[in-house]
Protein backbone atom coordinates (compact mmCIF):
# COMPACT_ATOMS: atom_id res chain seq x y z
CA UNK A 1 0.00 0.00 0.00
CA UNK A 2 1.50 3.37 -0.99
CA UNK A 3 2.35 5.88 1.71
CA UNK A 4 -0.26 8.67 1.63
CA UNK A 5 2.32 11.21 2.79
CA UNK A 6 4.64 10.35 -0.10
CA UNK A 7 1.78 10.59 -2.60
CA UNK A 8 0.73 13.99 -1.25
CA UNK A 9 4.32 15.28 -1.27
CA UNK A 10 4.79 14.08 -4.84
CA UNK A 11 1.62 15.81 -6.01
CA UNK A 12 2.53 19.03 -4.24
CA UNK A 13 6.09 19.07 -5.55
CA UNK A 14 4.86 18.54 -9.12
CA UNK A 15 2.60 21.58 -8.93
CA UNK A 16 4.17 24.22 -11.22
CA UNK A 17 3.50 27.01 -8.72
CA UNK A 18 5.32 25.09 -5.99
CA UNK A 19 8.09 23.90 -8.31
CA UNK A 20 8.96 27.48 -9.30
CA UNK A 21 8.84 28.87 -5.75
CA UNK A 22 12.12 28.52 -3.82
CA UNK A 23 10.42 29.18 -0.49
CA UNK A 24 7.83 26.46 -1.13
CA UNK A 25 10.64 24.09 -2.10
CA UNK A 26 12.37 24.81 1.21
CA UNK A 27 9.13 24.09 3.09
CA UNK A 28 8.81 20.76 1.27
CA UNK A 29 12.39 19.82 2.12
CA UNK A 30 11.77 20.59 5.79
CA UNK A 31 8.70 18.31 5.75
CA UNK A 32 10.43 15.54 3.79
CA UNK A 33 13.48 15.59 6.08
CA UNK A 34 11.42 15.84 9.26
CA UNK A 35 13.52 18.84 10.31
CA UNK A 36 11.35 20.06 13.17
CA UNK A 37 13.91 22.65 14.32
CA UNK A 38 13.96 24.33 10.89
CA UNK A 39 10.17 24.01 10.68
CA UNK A 40 9.82 25.80 14.01
CA UNK A 41 12.20 28.51 12.81
CA UNK A 42 10.15 29.04 9.63
CA UNK A 43 6.91 29.10 11.62
CA UNK A 44 8.32 31.69 14.04
CA UNK A 45 9.54 33.84 11.15
CA UNK A 46 6.11 33.71 9.50
CA UNK A 47 4.44 34.70 12.76
CA UNK A 48 6.81 37.67 13.13
CA UNK A 49 6.28 38.69 9.50
CA UNK A 50 2.50 38.70 9.86
CA UNK A 51 2.47 40.05 13.42
CA UNK A 52 0.74 37.00 14.85
CA UNK A 53 1.54 35.32 18.15
CA UNK A 54 2.46 31.63 17.70
CA UNK A 55 -0.40 30.62 20.01
CA UNK A 56 -2.89 32.53 17.85
CA UNK A 57 -1.46 31.02 14.66
CA UNK A 58 -1.86 27.53 16.10
CA UNK A 59 -5.44 28.30 17.12
CA UNK A 60 -6.23 29.61 13.63
CA UNK A 61 -4.65 26.54 12.01
CA UNK A 62 -6.69 24.20 14.21
CA UNK A 63 -9.87 26.06 13.31
CA UNK A 64 -9.01 26.01 9.60
CA UNK A 65 -8.35 22.24 9.62
CA UNK A 66 -11.24 21.50 12.02
CA UNK A 67 -8.92 20.02 14.64
CA UNK A 68 -10.43 19.91 18.13
CA UNK A 69 -8.71 22.04 20.74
Amino acid sequence: MPDLRQIAMSLISQNPTVASNPQAQEFLQVIQNGDSARGQEIANNLCKTYGVKPEDALKQAKQFFHIPF
